[in-house]
């Protein structure tokens, strides 16, 4: 191991950080959907490995040690990638949440106490998941457990609870362009809605967020959203609604 770390390739890198980027570029370009499921079964199988007797056995215990080591560490990559993805709708709902608040609004120290606290539960919680359906549901229910404990009123940001579920899906969407506008609406670059020229863009990235929302079938759609979306009847401007709600 000492070997590997020290051998350096051209300009400086050692081959164990270059594989370090590799693998995290990897993870960057994998979907959503794909990263929680790996995060929820991951989490199931090391609780298996922890606790299973087999693998209290003197002789492999060893293995038992070295497998969960690599394996949590694979968790927590996984994880951060995640709270990466989703710290910028975090951030949207605090916003909604301190422009109902009077001046100063937010504090920075609650701001801080909230993060923490989402960051515990997304670590914990989350890994004792059964369904990985269920991840996105269970994550805007931390969401609402931590800002309650702080004393927050939740009733005004129920609204954005839709926009929430969607973002899962933006990542499943298979065009390049349409996917890249999406990303843009979530991460709130159109900051007073989009112009004319961006909701055409929009407009037509809705279908496709569509189609990848009917291919996950009734059953699973409403798992994954918490029952909070829909098809039945559903137009781009309902789309439209969900991502920037009155």
């Amino acid at each position: 191991m000492p070997r590997l770390a020290s051998y350096r390739l051209g300009g400086g890198t050692t081959r164990a950080g270059a594989w370090s980027r590799l693998r995290q570029r990897g993870l960057e370009r994998t979907s959503m959907c794909k990263l929680i499921r790996r995060l929820v079964l991951g989490g199931a199988k090391e609780e298996r490995r922890r606790f299973s007797w087999a693998w209290q056995l003197p002789g492999i215990r060893w293995l038992r040690d070295w497998t969960i080591g690599r394996l949590g560490g694979e968790l927590d990559r996984i994880h951060n990638e995640l709270a990466r993805r989703f710290r910028g709708l975090f951030a949207q709902v605090l916003k909604n949440v301190s422009q109902c608040l009077p001046p100063p609004g937010f504090l920075e120290s609650q701001r801080e106490a909230f993060f923490a606290g989402l960051e515990l539960r997304m670590r914990v919680e989350m890994k004792l998941l059964d369904d990985p359906r269920r991840f996105v549901p269970r994550l805007w229910d931390a969401v609402i457990s931590q800002l309650t404990i702080q004393g927050q009123d939740v009733g005004g940001i129920q609204k954005l609870k839709p926009r929430f579920m969607l973002f899962q899906f933006v990542y499943e969407v298979g065009r390049r362009k349409a996917r890249r506008v999406l990303l843009n609406a979530f991460a709130d670059k159109y900051d007073q809605g989009p112009d004319a020229s961006e909701l055409i863009q929009l407009r037509k990235a809705y279908y496709d967020l569509h189609r990848v929302l009917r291919k996950q079938g009734k059953v699973s759609l409403g798992l994954m959203t918490g029952e909070s979306i829909s098809l039945e009847g559903v137009s781009p401007g309902q789309f439209q609604r969900w991502l920037y709600p009155p």
